[in-house]
């Protein structure tokens, strides 16, 4: 292997492209697709919170005997465990909600 300072089989990690050029091929080399942009997952997460949040009212409440649902919980998800939380969750959402349809009409 002339010029080369490392025998490329047994030489130190890679320390990643230098030029614009190389990064670019590297950044397409690792592309997938376009479907999941930085909106969509947040939208996602943000949806994922909600129905958890709905959960744990329904479990306040006794409107349910199952199992809570496993896994990860969302990103911005905050558990709620007594009756007044659960109010104030709801009283929260349908202000949101009356605002983005007044909102809407202006």
């Amino acid at each position: 292997m002339q010029g080369k300072t490392k025998c490329r089989t047994h030489g130190g990690a890679s320390t990643g492209p230098k030029t614009q050029a190389g990064k670019d091929a590297i950044r397409q080399a690792h592309y997938k697709h376009g479907e999941q942009t930085l909106e969509a997952k947040a939208a996602r997460s943000d949806k994922s919170a909600e129905m958890q949040a709905l959960e744990d009212i329904m479990h306040v409440m006794n409107m349910t005997s199952a199992e809570r649902t496993r896994g990860r919980k969302a990103l911005g998800y905050v558990s709620i465990q007594t009756f007044e939380e659960a109010r104030r969750w709801i009283y929260l959402d349908l202000l949101k909600k009356h605002e983005a349809e007044n909102g809407a009409e202006s």
